[in-house]
């Protein structure tokens, strides 16, 4: 054993220190990335009375813009500093979720090291994508817990592995493939079909259960068939939104290498027990809860390859596993020398990645900028604010969702992104000619009959985030729309701002 209990005791508390001092950086950033301005609208918009997904559409399960909303009913609107608090309590209870379960199913060398390859990898790239509050960073704690009750065993252990599964799947639909390594493990054991059935059958029925009961909620609250529609049908419309395999290829393979390289200790190391467990079990036979970790790994590959989009926070959903297994190949590989000078020279050899790289990431953190640079969205929040009123309702054109945080104003649209409309989407050509979804335009225009805006914030002109490919000129609906009834009112940083006319000539 490395540690004692003793140590132990005092082990974990300072591994709970470093993830302090890793996340740090997010008490300092008011917001960390766009996906953030996005739940916080949804969640602004729902402590004003509307409904999820019938008032503010998201493609996502509820979990994520509800906790959002939580910290704002209890906070403010719009005060992220409780949610990035929150994530980094929530990072703290994933890591010791994974040193727990490989203490459990191996030993404590692995486990010391797993957490420690983890907490550090998982905070190994720009902070944009690794630190943000998002959809991955929640629903990996419920998987780790969802992996360790199947593979512990006892009558419930089914039931409440599928739970887990289906509240991941509530924070996020690709959570629902960890159903896949659970059912492929027990295919391979050896035991009774009898007793395999049953318990798939106990997964199977945990899984559903938890979504039977979300889905009863939403049909009490009349919202299940939005739900039903954005969850399903749209997300089916953004993930087979047309491509190049160029665009694809190149972001597959650049995205991969990067955060490969950031984490170079935890990706190594992993692989390298990957391979090992799937050699002997072809050799032997015999499922391990290494053979189970590898297959959870492999599998979790294909959500992060779905849609070929290829963000670099899809990849955090490999580390749980990745970061296991490196635990249990790196203790292995550090104590293998007898000689204590190799075991030295072999620690030494990883210092610079476990150590210099992450300082680097953890400094550049404090500074999350985009490029190429972007306005300030502050400037052009500071003048909504002045020009509105606290329920009046905006429009931009444009992913620029920092506008709609910073001024806590609503939207005129249930639409969260015009790309929904044009189809301009991460992850896809600037000039792709693919819609996100078919009826967007539609929705949009009854919005606006509806509850038309006071101002339209036009981000094209500025050249923001590709959106200058798509502007408003090249839908006729919406710029009729807005030559009918609105004036240009100023332009910031040209950002062009438009105000509703008092009167409309017929």
């Amino acid at each position: 054993m490395i540690l004692s209990d003793k140590k132990i005791a005092l082990f974990l508390p300072a591994v709970l220190l470093l993830v302090l001092f890793l996340r740090l950086p997010t008490f300092f950033t008011p917001i960390i990335l766009s996906d953030e301005a996005y739940h916080s609208m949804r969640a602004n918009v729902m402590l004003s009375g509307g409904e999820l997904y019938r008032d503010i559409i998201d493609r996502k399960p509820p979990l994520v813009p509800l906790l959002y909303a939580l910290s704002f009913l209890l906070f403010g609107k719009s005060n992220l500093l409780p949610v990035h608090i929150l994530a980094t309590c929530w990072v703290m209870a994933t890591v010791l979720a994974i040193f727990h379960f490989s203490r459990t199913f191996f030993n404590r060398k692995a486990a010391v090291w797993a957490v420690l390859i983890y907490a550090v990898s998982s905070h190994s790239f720009l902070a944009r994508d690794f630190h943000a509050a998002n959809r991955e960073l929640f629903m990996i704690l419920p998987l780790i817990l969802a992996s360790r009750f199947f593979l512990q065993g006892g009558k419930l252990a089914g039931v409440l592995s599928g739970a887990m599964v289906g509240i991941g799947f509530l924070f996020k639909q690709p959570a629902g493939i960890q159903v896949l390594p659970l059912l492929l493990f027990l295919l391979v054991q050896r035991t009774s079909w009898r007793f395999r059935t049953i318990r798939g059958l106990h997964i199977v029925i945990g899984f559903l259960l938890t979504l039977l009961i979300t889905a009863l909620v939403f049909w009490k609250r009349g919202t299940l068939g939005d739900v039903i529609y954005w969850l399903f049908t749209a997300n089916y419309y953004y993930i087979t939104q047309k491509t190049t395999l160029s665009l694809s290829v190149q972001r597959g393979f650049i995205t991969t290498l990067s955060i490969a390289a950031a984490g170079s200790v935890l990706w190594c190391f992993g692989i390298w027990e990957c391979t090992r467990s799937l050699r002997i079990f072809r050799s032997r036979r015999e499922a391990n809860p290494e053979l189970f970790c590898s297959l959870w790994f492999l599998t979790t590959i294909i959500p992060v390859v779905l849609g070929f989009r290829f963000f670099p926070h899809y990849y955090l959903q490999l580390y749980p596993p990745l970061g296991i297994l490196a635990g249990i190949r790196f203790s292995e590989w550090v104590s293998g020398p007898r000689d204590s000078r190799k075991r030295r020279n072999r620690l030494s050899a990883v210092t610079p990645a476990l150590v210099l790289i992450p300082l680097v990431f953890w400094m550049l953190a404090f500074f999350p900028r985009r490029i190429p640079p972007e306005p300030d969205y502050r400037q052009i929040g500071d003048y909504i604010v002045s020009a509105t009123g606290a329920n009046d309702r905006i429009f931009v054109w444009g992913n620029f969702a920092e506008i709609y945080w910073y001024t806590k104003r609503n939207p005129a649209t249930r639409l969260y992104n015009v790309g929904l409309v044009t189809g301009l989407s991460g992850g896809r050509p600037p000039d792709i000619d693919s819609v996100q979804l078919p009826n967007g335009m539609q929705i949009l225009l009854e919005d606006f009959a509806r509850i038309p805006p006071v101002l339209i914030v036009d981000i094209a002109p500025a050249r923001i985030r590709d959106q200058h490919y798509q502007p408003i000129s090249d839908y006729p609906p919406i710029a009729d729309y807005l030559k009918a009834y609105y004036y240009l009112e100023t332009v910031i940083d040209d950002i062009h701002v438009y105000r509703r006319k008092e009167k409309v000539a017929d």
